[in-house]
């Protein structure tokens, strides 16, 4: 998990990682940074169920998880987007959804920007 305190008395952070496949509708905002939820619902439950046109973009704190999603399972290139962000800045997805989906999903609400680039192949 990329859980860390920034410093002695400082909110504490979480790194989160998303990764959007070529494929993907929003890989163009993606190289730059920004994630944008589709709109709709704000369920964060139905979100992570798969019901993604929501308020919210799906993050995850593995590394690994997010790498899966931006090769689309190693079919294609992707984007892989860094962010550390407080803890109180995300939505925590419950551990019963947790254990069934296996992503350590967390959600971020409204659009990401100024998130870090890296593309994968």
């Amino acid at each position: 998990m990329g859980c860390c305190v920034a410093a002695k008395g400082a909110a504490e952070t979480v790194t989160l990682y998303r990764g959007v496949a070529a494929s993907h509708p929003g890989y163009a905002n993606a190289l730059e940074g920004v994630a944008k939820p589709w709109g709709g619902h704000a369920d964060s439950i139905l979100h992570s169920l798969g019901d993604t046109k929501s308020v919210f973009t799906s993050w995850t704190t593995d590394l690994n998880v997010a790498r899966g999603f931006a090769t689309n399972g190693g079919k294609e290139a992707g984007a892989l987007l860094t962010n550390t962000v407080p803890r109180t800045a995300t939505v925590s997805v419950p551990a019963n959804v947790q254990m069934i989906m296996g992503e350590s999903e967390v959600l971020m609400r409204g659009t990401v920007r100024g998130a870090n680039v890296i593309p994968v192949r």
